[in-house]
């Protein structure tokens, strides 16, 4: 059945349930009951639990990659820029509860890692507005962008695995505040006194 409409209200009730009861115990009476149609409607549409947990995904990263867009097209300065990438991952990717995200991990590696890979191809995005900044003087001229990049991106992809979150009794905003307050003042050319002072 190609009915778009259907499919991504089934998405959003997936959605929900996953975040609320996590992807293991929800199961596909629930989110039929959840949108108010039968299993065998339901089965029109998708073939199964995986197939929503892996729609449910993709709608999330479109999410994130049209707001990511939308940071890089407003060309700002580089500090802005990267805090603008910072709250779209703050209020996107925290959407996800860690119930949902443990359990993809474990249930759904293949769905886990397409959650990664997205990360890893949008992070390397950033290499070229990290570029342009040295370029024009605001990063130091001695940094390395291309591996300040890949040490980021290998601490985000670390430190943002639910067991690590939940090992070190913090959240993905908590995470997410910390990491964009160490690369910009790790990386940026002495910004005033009040500013570093505010942010350290």
């Amino acid at each position: 059945m190609d009915n778009p409409e259907l499919r991504a209200e089934i998405v959003r009730a997936a959605f929900d349930l996953f975040n609320r009861r996590g992807y293991h115990s929800a199961t596909v009476d629930d989110i039929a009951r959840r949108r108010g149609m039968s299993k065998r409607t339901l089965y029109m549409v998708f073939s199964g639990k995986d197939e929503i947990a892996d729609a449910v995904v993709v709608a999330i990263l479109d999410d994130f990659a049209a707001r990511f867009d939308a940071v890089l097209a407003q060309q700002l300065g580089f500090r802005e820029t990267f805090r603008g990438v910072f709250r779209v991952a703050q209020e996107v990717l925290t959407s996800m509860s860690p119930i949902f995200l443990e359990d993809l991990e474990r249930y759904l590696p293949s769905v886990f890692q397409r959650i990664l890979a997205f990360r890893a191809e949008h992070m390397r995005r950033l290499a070229n507005v990290l570029a342009a900044a040295q370029s024009a003087g605001e990063v130091r001229p001695d940094v390395r962008t291309g591996l300040v990049i890949d040490i980021l991106l290998a601490a985000v992809q670390e430190t943002g695995r639910p067991e690590w979150l939940h090992a070190a009794g913090i959240g993905f905003p908590e995470l997410i505040d910390t990491v964009e307050r160490l690369f910009l003042y790790g990386v940026c050319c002495a910004p005033s006194g009040s500013e570093a002072s505010a942010n350290v």
